[in-house]
């Protein structure tokens, strides 16, 4: 960080910090989610110069977004709002008998307790849910809200029904709402996408602080986002394994492209089978719309810890929320809408979140991490969702366990290519089986291909390696990296600019360099190595 260093003329701007940064030297610039930075030049793609609160410094670029034109437009609420105007959203809505039904039979269960209530029907859309009001429970009042042009039909729609006398219709958003009075309940719809998707919740909420009594009862009562680790063996095979050798060609190349284009976004509308679920789904955030409040929607987390039930292809995880209906009445049923994939389908489906590679997985082993729902601090009907996880293998760690515990002292290597590039041309393979061949450390190398020939005694070829986890890989080692592609290069050259690394290229590396490589981070006794690997553990 570099205080009061002035830009060089050209207008800054202003862009939005979308997670936490922390910076890893003087040069570059800390910062938090939601802070607004000044960019004064893109330095790289990667790279850019900023400021914040006077201070100067490079930031990451992928974590920030340029801020919103005004405050309206960050709601994107034309866009929204004219969607739900029109017949296609609603078509599918109803077409979904598991919702449509769930919340009919909530009204028809309650509907001795409803008799003389006021009822709130938020974000009524074409106001069925306010017409099984007034058909079954015959309440005081029925407030349906539409803030879409949707509305105006919804009356016609309410005096065909001959509900006129019950329901009344307001074409207005909660945030601007006046009502003629409170309300015994408050019952909406408002679940997206991985639970939050288009944050319809907010609304409900300040309704809720408004408008509802004490007391008072909200439907649904509770919602609950639920995990599970799964299998996607058509979605892997359509979106990465096809670039392998399409019409005999070798479009491996388009791996990389594929990896970032395909699998870095969530797949919603998936729809998963029983089978395909690795283990017991867990619940990992559980909103109570009594007690939650619209700040806590800013930032949720999870945990989870699976044990699999079965062998098989780890590919990701698929998510899916269920929503929970509480009785008016103190002894009366719950009443559940689970859009999972045990339940029947809904118009929802699941939400499927691809690993970059599949992982080879056994009955028993461990999946425990945990799950972030970070809300983007500029277009406030988005999130992103991020999961940290990792695998413990009682099997796989005995066995690797006692092959490094056969180097003594001298430790051992894990060799890898990232999630992405787990196999190699046999030609480089030997290269590294050469240099490999004449350390006194045992090597773990990550290899999911055929296994090359003449491997050293002192190399173990595994599909998967649990680095982080069992040996503090990019915690505290030194490393040699070998940048692939993107972002790799400038992230080397910072690791070899701090005193951890030394780097190689792919393209004329030999078994020589590679050598000349490890000893040098393995044995160089400069104070740099030492000094800085204690920094980082610390």
């Amino acid at each position: 960080m570099i205080e009061n260093e002035s830009s060089d003329g050209h207008e800054a701007e202003e862009y939005v910090g979308l997670a936490d940064f922390v910076a890893e030297g003087d040069e570059q610039l800390s910062f938090s989610v939601g802070d607004k930075l000044k960019v004064h030049d893109r330095s790289s793609d990667v790279w850019w110069w900023a400021e914040l609160q006077g201070h100067f410094g490079y930031v990451p670029s992928s974590y920030l977004q340029q801020t919103a034109e005004d405050e309206e437009d960050a709601w994107q609420d034309d866009e929204y709002f004219g969607n739900y105007g029109t017949l296609r959203l609603h078509l599918e809505m109803l077409s979904d008998k598991p919702r449509t039904e769930t919340y009919r039979q909530v009204i028809l269960n309650n509907s001795v307790a409803l008799r003389g209530k006021v009822v709130m029907d938020l974000g009524c859309g074409t106001g069925v849910i306010s017409l099984f009001c007034a058909r079954l429970a015959h309440p005081e009042a029925v407030y349906a809200v539409e803030a879409s042009s949707m509305a105006e039909h919804t009356k016609e729609l309410v005096r065909q029904n001959g509900c006129e006398g019950v329901v009344t219709v307001f074409q207005e958003r909660a945030e601007n709402l006046i009502l003629p009075g409170k309300v015994d309940v408050l019952v909406s719809e408002w679940m997206g996408n991985c639970l939050l998707f288009e944050y319809m919740v907010e609304s409900v909420l300040l309704a809720r602080d408004r408008w509802l009594k004490e007391g008072g009862m909200m439907w649904p009562s509770s919602a609950c986002l639920t995990v599970v680790p799964c299998q996607a063996f058509s979605d892997y095979r359509q979106k990465m394994e096809f670039w392998e050798k399409p019409y005999g060609l070798d479009f491996s190349y388009l791996q990389s492209l594929a990896q970032k284009e395909f699998l870095s976004q969530p797949k919603f509308s998936h729809h998963l089978l029983p089978e395909d679920c690795l283990s017991t789904p867990a619940d990992v955030v559980t909103l109570d719309m009594v007690t939650i409040q619209v700040s806590d929607l800013e930032t949720l987390k999870g945990e989870f810890s699976f044990t699999v039930e079965k062998s098989g292809i780890f590919h990701g995880f698929t998510v899916w929320f269920s929503a929970h209906f509480q009785s008016l009445e103190e002894d009366g049923p719950s009443l559940e809408l689970n859009t999972g994939p045990y339940s029947e389908i809904t118009h929802w489906k699941q939400t499927l979140f691809m690993l970059d590679a599949p992982v080879t997985v056994e009955e028993g082993d461990s999946i425990a991490g945990s799950i972030r729902l970070q809300r983007n601090p500029i277009w406030r009907r988005h999130l992103s969702i991020t999961f940290s996880w990792n695998i413990n293998s009682t099997e796989v760690s005995n066995e690797m366990e006692e092959f490094v515990n056969g180097s003594g002292e001298h430790g051992f290597v894990v060799f890898t290519l990232g999630s992405l590039i787990s196999q190699i041309p046999e030609a480089k393979a030997r290269d590294f089986f050469e240099a490999f061949r004449q350390i006194p450390q045992r090597v773990l190398w990550r290899n999911t291909g055929p296994v090359p020939q003449n491997a050293p005694k002192n190399v173990k070829l595994m599909k998967w390696l649990p680095q982080n986890d069992l040996w503090g890989i990019c915690n505290g080692v030194p490393m040699v990296m070998i940048p692939l592609f993107g972002d790799q290069g400038d992230n080397t050259q910072r690791l070899v600019s701090r005193g951890v690394a030394e780097t190689l290229r792919i393209y004329d590396l030999t078994s020589e360099k590679l050598l000349v490589a490890l000893r040098k981070v393995i044995n160089d006794k400069r104070k740099c190595f030492k000094k800085t690997q204690k920094r980082t553990r610390e």
